[in-house]
């Protein structure tokens, strides 16, 4: 998208697998699994929980309940198609993140202070 704005620009991309579908729940366990690994710490011993969007959002909010990813717009004003799986995507940009922060930290930490 960055490398083609011109073919990217208008479009939506719902990029996923439509044969491995994940809920954002299954989400948000996987990405605590990985951060667990990718950190050294240990996992959480709290569970997810379920709310709903209308406890979370408020009346009036509307979202469809599922969702299911297309690569046919992607892969036509593109070419492009992934190549990563989603528990390897997470896993490397986890692992950047987590980098960039403890770096940062460090930075932030070795800075003198003005007086």
């Amino acid at each position: 998208m960055i490398e083609n704005p011109d073919r990217a620009n208008g479009h939506v991309f719902n990029v996923g697998n439509r044969n491995k579908e994940v809920t954002v729940r299954q989400l948000a366990e996987m990405m605590t699994e990985v951060y667990a690994k990718v950190s050294g710490e240990p996992s959480l011993d709290s569970s997810t929980v379920d709310v709903s969007s209308k406890e979370f959002y408020g009346e009036g909010y509307d979202d469809s309940d599922k969702r299911i990813p297309d690569m046919t717009i992607i892969n036509k004003q593109l070419g492009w198609n992934p190549k990563t799986s989603l528990l390897d995507l997470l896993e490397s940009t986890l692992t950047y993140q987590h980098r960039t922060y403890a770096e940062a930290i460090k930075k932030s930490i070795a800075k003198p202070t003005a007086s």
